[in-house]
């Protein structure tokens, strides 16, 4: 019966990430803006977002695993992580307001947004999403869990080394540079280039 409930949970958790750290912030912006915030990224680009979307569908597939019982747990682990992990998205988007994108298009600048949580670290949403998918996988520990952590944390680095830090930088130079020397890659203090 447990077993049952925690693996519900996550993927109800993993329902309202994809309500309000994905389906909302597209429609906020294509109602306020009049387009949709989706990009399809050339090159490499393309083949990072396609990680990210697979990483996830292993996170939901995991839980469902474990819902119906057919992958054994790996051990009793802590919860609480999953659900810090979509606050945190939720008010990382709404910082970035209108210079928030699915994916990068070469040929468009948005403003650099370094206020907020982004004083403190250059990528807060994908910060939350390595915490939620983490947070599910201490849910419901089972293998497929675990390599889902571990496809959305190389997804991640993928796509903010050699997708966004390079487009910010040829974007917005030395401002961006500077940014870099006092704000985290992913946490506070680490991962600055001082």
């Amino acid at each position: 019966m447990y077993r049952g409930v925690v693996a519900v949970a996550a993927l109800v958790i993993f329902a309202f990430y994809v309500a309000l750290a994905t389906l909302r912030p597209l429609i906020v912006t294509r109602m306020r803006a009049g387009y949709w915030a989706l990009r399809g990224a050339p090159g490499r680009g393309r083949l990072v977002g396609a990680l990210l979307s697979l990483s996830w569908g292993v996170v939901c597939l995991g839980a469902i695993l474990d819902l119906n019982a057919q992958v054994d747990r790996i051990g009793a682990l802590d919860q609480s992580i999953a659900v810090a992990g979509l606050p945190l998205i939720v008010v990382a988007q709404a910082t970035m307001a209108a210079s928030w994108r699915i994916g990068v298009d070469p040929g468009e600048k948005t403003e650099l947004v370094t206020g907020g949580l982004f004083r403190f670290s250059r990528n807060p949403i994908y910060g939350g999403m390595v915490a939620m998918a983490v947070g599910v996988a201490l849910m419901v520990p089972n293998a497929v869990c675990v390599a889902a952590v571990a496809l959305i944390v190389v997804a991640v680095e993928l796509q903010v080394r050699a997708i966004e830090e390079p487009y910010l930088r040829r974007v917005h130079g030395d401002v961006f540079t500077n940014w870099t020397a006092t704000s985290g890659r992913f946490l506070p203090g680490i991962g600055t280039t001082r």
